[in-house]
């Protein structure tokens, strides 16, 4: 069998590609199939769709039936079974992955990370476009049941994306993302509160309208007469920093540090293992639409993790396994002590080996 993988970029450093890069390898290694990466070969601009973007999304919708064509000859003449599994980066080109693939009869697995179109849909009502948003609803419950299977991210996602668009949940399978540096030897770390050392808290990646602190803004002011704090934010635009900062701008006894975008991926998480906890936050109304993977790279590196959001996701699932605190928890003793974590001092958890396994049993099934 062939498998084909339709992404975005080809830069690692973007974390959708190296996952779908991480299964193109397993899939090769483990059952020994020709894997073919189809994507634009450009660099990860994250943050926004500037106009070069735009330009590349066009490319890719219009050029992706053409390469999808070209592998179903090679199949054809080798005969080897074809599968494609197509992510939900750029924005649509499932549609017209699904669409093509159906057209010459090739199985098509929906890998759905970003909820694209969800993300335009609810925009386009919060400016009054509703009747553009219910078109591109309308396409949406069209195109996602002509799927032959869909993985998600978390229960949020698996959730929303059936109630949106009348999918069986049955059909949907749950993938959790997995660190993408991992040291096998690393040990997951026991916060501890001192008044002779700060608190280092440390918030990886962007900071937009998905994400909220100012719950932790509001606890971190309980906290700085336990102990100093320093906080760190990491791999920022210019904009999400100025937002992080707002939020924590009256709080004495804080130390307050954003750096600088990373070139590496893997140059931002050695510097993970300084601190000792990890942030992550997702604005409730963000249920379903997005699944923050930076926990198990947090975890990865000896750190736990520190939850602000709702039920239903992965790092909710993480913090009631023990790998880390949510709000409620965090406070529960916090006048002596950080309660114990369950999963202290024991290796630090990747859920690799499990997730991939999900797609595996989705490819034998369709294989045979």
């Amino acid at each position: 069998m062939t498998l084909i993988l339709i992404n975005e970029f080809s830069d690692t450093n973007c974390p959708v590609t190296k996952l779908v890069y991480d299964l193109g390898e397993w899939v090769s290694q483990d059952k020994g199939q020709s894997v073919v990466q189809l994507n634009l070969g450009t660099k990860y601009r994250p943050g926004g769709l500037g106009w070069i973007r735009v330009l590349s999304l066009l490319i890719m919708h219009l050029i992706t039936p053409y390469r999808l064509f070209y592998h179903r000859i090679k199949c054809m003449i080798s005969k080897s079974k074809m599968t494609v599994i197509v992510t939900t980066l750029p924005p649509f080109i499932h549609w017209t992955t699904v669409l093509f693939c159906k057209l010459i009869q090739v199985k098509v697995i929906l890998w759905y990370m970003d909820a694209h179109p969800e993300i335009e849909i609810r925009k386009l009502r919060s400016k009054s476009f509703f009747r553009l948003a219910n078109i591109l609803s309308i396409l949406e419950r069209f195109f996602i049941p002509q799927f032959d299977e869909i993985v998600t991210l978390d229960e949020g996602m698996a959730e929303l994306l059936s109630k949106s668009t009348g999918v069986s949940r049955s059909k949907i399978r749950i993938s959790s993302p997995w660190a993408t540096f991992v040291s096998p030897t690393t040990i997951l770390r026991q916060p501890v509160l001192s008044k002779n050392r700060p608190l280092r808290l440390v918030y990886a990646g962007n900071y937009g309208q998905a994400h909220d602190l100012a719950p932790l803004a509001d606890m971190l002011k309980e906290i700085v007469p336990l102990t100093p704090i320093e906080l760190v934010g990491m791999g920022m635009n210019n904009t999400s920093a100025k937002r992080f900062e707002k939020n924590f701008a009256d709080i004495g006894n804080l130390t307050l540090t954003v750096y600088p975008r990373f070139e590496s991926v893997s140059h931002l998480v050695t510097e993970l293992a300084k601190f000792d906890l990890g942030i992550v936050s997702l604005n409730a109304d963000y249920l379903g639409i997005a699944s923050p993977s930076k926990a198990f790279t947090y975890i990865s590196q000896g750190l736990p993790i520190l939850y602000i959001g709702p039920q239903k996701t992965l790092s909710d699932s993480l913090v009631k396994t023990g790998y880390g605190y949510n709000l409620e928890s965090f406070t529960a003793s916090l006048s002596t002590q950080f309660p114990v974590l369950s999963k202290a001092n024991t290796h630090a958890k990747d859920p690799k080996h499990d997730s991939m396994s999900v797609f595996l049993e989705v490819l034998n099934a369709h294989e045979s």
